[in-house]
């Protein structure tokens, strides 16, 4: 009789240990402070915060490429060539800012340059870029900028913010690959599905 006197008020004392807290919980009203505060952590007040991040290669001729980066003073394009192991920027920020400031009359510094993408001539001893939808080249060993008609309509200004924008140039030699792999959403499922008849 112990035993099962026992088993009864065990199942009573759990029944109302786990039904307790259920009963004593409230339904949170959110504040707008408390919308402000979670608003603080969003993507976009937050990626201001996060430098060195965020590569987006754009390729170039024999496996190189480069990219721009955000750094705590603005930001940098950088040169990666893997087949020398080196690392090093595109081209000299302050000279180049130097030329485009006398060329447009406005005021640049080697680390607020006023575009996210530009294109490299044949040779790479020239950049075409599009500022305010005028397009510019600068010769990088003249440390000369000119107006240049071609670029302004040839090249659509990159997409984005301040991340490095969203111009990302696919490799020179790899393609991606094409599958006829069923897909939800546009994203290819593995194992592909079978056909039904």
């Amino acid at each position: 009789m112990n035993a099962s006197r026992l088993l009864k008020l065990s199942i009573i004392l759990a029944f109302i240990l786990f039904n307790v807290p259920v009963v004593a919980q409230e339904r949170r009203v959110f504040t707008a402070d408390d919308y402000a505060r979670a608003e603080k952590a969003m993507g976009y007040n937050t990626n201001p915060l996060v430098f060195r991040s965020g590569v987006r290669p754009s390729w170039m001729s024999g496996e190189r490429f480069w990219y721009r980066i955000t750094t705590p003073e603005g930001s940098e394009f950088i040169l990666i060539d893997p087949a020398k192991g080196a690392r090093a920027p595109v081209f000299d920020h302050a000279r180049l800012a130097a030329a485009l400031t006398k060329a447009v009359g406005t005021p640049y510094d080697a680390h607020h340059l006023p575009f996210m993408s530009f294109e490299f001539s044949n040779n790479e001893q020239t950049i075409s870029f599009t500022v305010r939808n005028r397009g510019w080249k600068c010769d990088l060993l003249a440390d000369k900028c000119s107006a240049d008609a071609t670029t302004a309509s040839d090249q659509t200004p990159a997409q984005g913010g301040r991340r490095g924008g969203r111009n990302e140039t696919p490799h020179p030699t790899r393609s991606a690959p094409r599958s006829s792999a069923p897909t939800i959403f546009g994203c290819a499922t593995w194992p592909p599905a079978k056909r039904r008849n």
